[in-house]
């Protein structure tokens, strides 16, 4: 007969075996994703030489994940994972051709430094070509002037990105003052899932009046006092900026300052 002392020292041995095996598994298969061992979506080759310690944001992907460029990797984007063992250098998930076009909102500057969004679907100035027959690479670069995407449910102009992170278009100027954050107001606001315009509307209401200061997001706030009375105003909230988690397409009218 095994004591009770006995049976807890072997069971907690059996645990410590169990778990030092599962962290050897681990390791092993963290070993086997290292991103340098990856082979790239475009070429199929793997990357063995060099990289750059600078990366490039020139993007935001769905759900807030910043899209990055390796100036040693030149058209090639992509975003990184943390490695599931700590000090382990991060993982890279690289980025197909018609992802980017779908899912990415990429950045330009114009002339005067001004960094701006453009719509989905919309990508700066670029060559496209086959890479080894396996797929199109995209080549990026600098954008001088802004880019009109016709046909866009935006509206077809780039949108500008504010001090508070989100991107904003004016589509109709507004000739009245602008309030300030103690001023009630009377606005009409709608909101997509999807796009502006889209098949997921989330509401939308008409004749709302309400404080400035009351609006609890500080993003609310900074593009109410930015507009004028009469202006329209088209507003894309990033995943990170909004209580939902997700990507929000909202539309801005200031009706009146109370």
């Amino acid at each position: 007969m095994l004591s009770s002392h006995s049976l807890a020292d072997r069971l907690f041995a059996a645990f410590v075996r169990s778990f030092v095996r599962c962290s050897a598994s681990t390791v092993h298969l963290t070993n086997v994703i290292h991103p340098q061992h990856q082979p790239s979506p475009w070429t199929g080759q793997r990357h063995t030489g060099a990289m750059s310690d600078r990366l490039v944001d020139v993007g935001v992907l769905e759900f807030s994940r910043n899209v990055l460029e390796d100036p040693a990797q030149p058209g090639e984007y992509f975003y990184e994972l943390n490695a599931l063992v700590p000090d382990r250098p991060k993982k890279r998930i690289y980025l197909p051709l018609d992802i980017c076009r779908t899912s990415v909102n990429f950045y330009s500057k114009d002339r005067s430094g001004r960094e701006s969004l453009l719509p989905k679907g919309v990508l700066p100035n670029e060559t496209v070509g086959v890479a080894n027959g396996n797929g199109a690479t995209l080549r990026r670069q600098e954008v001088s002037s802004p880019t009109i995407a016709a046909g866009h449910g935006g509206g077809g102009d780039v949108f500008t990105r504010s001090p508070s992170g989100v991107f904003h278009q004016v589509v109709r100027p507004g000739n009245g003052p602008k309030p300030t954050q103690n001023q009630d107001v009377e606005i009409d606001e709608v909101a997509w899932a999807d796009d502006f315009d889209g098949q997921d509307k989330r509401y939308g209401y008409r004749g709302l009046v309400r404080c400035v200061s009351d609006f609890v997001a500080e993003w609310v706030q900074e593009t109410f006092t930015d507009m004028r009375v009469g202006e329209v105003r088209r507003v894309i909230a990033p995943a990170r900026l909004t209580y939902s988690g997700k990507e929000a397409y909202l539309e801005y009218r200031l009706v009146a300052i109370l």
